[in-house]
């Protein structure tokens, strides 16, 4: 069972970093154990690398099996979303489920690279949080280098956001990535109007804990 090493950063302190990647068990294989010994064989070899947190984001289907071994559950990961032209949303609500279509990806109007990621607006971080340590290398293997998403960019004062569009049948969704002040209610509300001026999405999205 692989393991993605990461250093995260608490204030001044570094913390030492696990989390599990994707694992698959075939379904004739199912109910043996398999991938509750693999977790603990991981988990075993993460300590003795002096592994200070391990994490995950499990699946449904995978969640019992952490939570049997002893994990525990943190706050839930929600997906809010706002709907910024109610009408056409509605309209293609009642003739097509917009939302069983696959997100076709669409390339943004101003797309990241290197010379428009701000690197040093990616080191703030809200004091007592604790965040990936993030570098510049990282960051531009991210976010420049993606081979299937072409990431956006746009820049409000001090914060900028990075997020992806595309379309769900006919509907115009923008999903918001990342952005430099870390927090849900620190997203500035001008990146939002610029936003929308620029990319004149049906839908934008968000992910974030339920906790903010």
């Amino acid at each position: 069972r692989a393991m993605w090493k990461m250093n995260l950063k608490k204030d001044e302190e570094i913390i030492l970093a696990y989390q599990p990647c994707d694992t698959a068990v075939l379904k004739e294989y199912r109910g043996r154990g398999i991938f509750s010994k693999m977790t603990k064989i991981a988990r075993k070899k993460a300590l003795e690398e002096g592994s200070d947190i391990i994490f995950n984001f499990p699946t449904p289907l995978s969640l019992g099996g952490y939570l049997k071994l002893g994990w525990n559950s943190q706050p839930k990961i929600c997906r809010y979303i706002s709907i910024e032209k109610p009408i056409n949303v509605f309209l293609e609500s009642f003739k097509n489920k917009w939302w069983t279509s696959p997100f076709i990806f669409e390339i943004p109007r101003v797309r990241i690279n290197s010379k428009n990621l701000d690197y040093d607006l990616w080191q703030n971080k809200k004091k007592g949080s604790m965040i990936l340590s993030l570098s510049q290398k990282f960051l531009y293997w991210r976010l420049c280098l993606n081979p299937k998403i072409v990431y956006g960019l746009i820049k409000v004062s001090d914060q900028q956001l990075v997020y992806r569009v595309g379309y769900r049948g006919k509907i115009k969704v923008v999903e918001l990535v990342a952005w430099t002040k870390r927090t849900l209610d620190a997203l500035d509300k001008k990146l939002i109007k610029k936003i929308n001026n620029l990319e004149k999405p049906e839908i934008i999205s968000v992910v974030s804990s339920d906790n903010g």
